[in-house]
């Protein structure tokens, strides 16, 4: 992974190696490329990360709850994510206006992924 194979993918240009772009994210390296997508939606990963912001005010899902053990790439996902938002979420007065800020980031997300997936026809 730290070695550069050249994989052909639309939409990406460039040429990027998979361990070099993790550490700048703060997500472990891989041994070897990954073979599986993800197993969960965006949505269900943003959910997850907010319940990791304040589980009181965000509970966490409820496909949780039957879950032997949760995927490391969607753990990771789900806390670099809640890292980004939590200092957002913690200003904000009130819980309106914490739940309206989750709300927003959830239709950014359905947005950015229409526009994924537009581009990449």
């Amino acid at each position: 992974m730290n070695k550069g194979v050249i994989i052909p993918m639309k939409g990406i240009r460039g040429f990027y190696l998979l361990n070099a772009s993790l550490r700048r994210l703060g997500l472990r390296e891989v041994p070897k490329r990954p073979q599986e997508p993800a197993t969960r939606s965006l949505e269900e990963i943003v959910r997850l990360a907010f319940s990791l912001i304040d589980p009181l005010l965000f509970p966490p899902p409820s496909w949780l709850l039957t879950l032997e053990e949760l995927d490391l790439k969607d753990a990771d996902h789900a806390r670099l994510l809640a890292d980004q938002h939590r200092e957002a979420v913690n200003s904000l007065e009130g819980a309106e206006l914490k739940i309206a800020y989750l709300g927003g980031v959830l239709d950014a997300q359905v947005i950015i992924e229409d526009g994924m997936n537009s581009g990449a026809k």
